[in-house]
């Protein structure tokens, strides 16, 4: 039996917040937001491409103002009820219209203490998005939270029932390859660091195609495109489990940084990962990265196989720093 296994997971919430991007066409078309589009109300479908600037993400290249208020942390939650999403969507709305965070954020205060474990001061980040959006987009922000409740019901009748059956098999077809490839203990092994959470969740979407992949929902999960194939989704999910070992390293590293060098962070941070992958199992690199960054880590340890982690990592920094 693994002891930390990596797993498939199928969840509405989550599909259903990236539904409303697909459809909205935040940062990307696809099939599917073709397909769905009538889904939405007409006028909604409006709010939502009018704002899409709003919600934008994708490659490290930061957030739209309204995206972990309306993408992130609803996804996180997993508002997969009607109900869950009536209590979100009006209490976001009345933080948002009076520009006071704190009952809101007090209604998840355990959930964003979680969520903080992976992203530092989510709460006072929270408090400072609810506060910006107040002051600089406050009638987009109601218009959206609006959309994102009252659209849910279609979304649950029409559309989960035609998705569920293929992701629920993807899931089927991933948790077989994953209970014989022990991920989390071989990158344990292989690094010497420790993963810190029992498991590492893969949630499968439908809806977003062509669209950023590997969200991260957290130090344990994330959400990942169901289209591609099993072996390239536990690929991917390999890649994202080492993101997780590097990371106490980089909060280390990033207090020594100065904030020009704190920028290059996380191209750092992905093609150190991806190195480790590949060195760890084998394999050849997939996955977005630094093609020099890679080669210098190449290079480290053929001539210096004593290197840390760490020490690659402010190699890595120093490296870009100087180009």
């Amino acid at each position: 039996m693994i002891d930390k296994p990596v797993v498939a997971v199928v969840e509405k919430g989550v599909n259903y917040i990236f539904h409303l991007l697909a459809v909205g066409k935040v940062g990307y078309d696809s099939r599917y937001g073709d397909r769905y589009a009538r889904s939405v109300a007409a006028s909604d479908l409006g709010s939502l491409r009018r704002h899409a600037n709003l919600l934008v993400f994708g490659d490290g290249r930061g957030f739209g103002p309204l995206t972990a208020l309306l993408v992130f942390i609803p996804a996180f939650l997993n508002l997969d009820t009607a109900d869950k999403l009536d209590r979100y969507c009006h209490g976001l709305k009345a933080a948002i219209g009076l520009g006071e965070p704190e009952r809101f954020c007090s209604l998840y205060d355990t959930a964003l203490a979680e969520l903080g474990d992976w992203i530092e001061d989510c709460l006072d980040r929270t408090h400072q998005a609810i506060k910006h959006a107040h002051a600089d987009c406050r009638e987009p922000a109601l218009e959206l939270c609006d959309v994102v409740h009252r659209s849910f019901l279609v979304y649950d009748a029409q559309v989960w029932t035609e998705q569920l059956p293929a992701l629920t098999a993807k899931a089927l077809e991933l948790n077989a390859l994953c209970a014989k490839a022990d991920i989390i203990r071989r990158w344990e092994e292989g690094t010497g660091l420790q993963y810190r959470r029992p498991a590492f969740a893969v949630s499968l979407c439908s809806a977003n195609a062509n669209g950023p992949d590997a969200n991260d929902l957290g130090y344990d999960r994330n959400v990942h495109y169901s289209g591609r194939t099993p072996t390239d989704i536990l690929s991917f999910a390999c890649h994202e489990v080492g993101v997780r070992l590097i990371a106490p390293v980089r909060r280390g590293l990033l207090r020594e940084l100065t904030p020009a060098q704190a920028q290059s962070a996380y191209w750092v941070n992905e093609t150190l990962a991806e190195y480790l992958r590949c060195s760890t199992f084998g394999c050849a690199p997939a996955f977005a990265y630094d093609h020099t960054l890679y080669n210098l880590f190449q290079q480290m340890h053929r001539f210096s196989p004593e290197a840390s982690v760490a020490d690659l990592f402010r190699a890595g920094v120093e490296h870009l720093g100087r180009r």
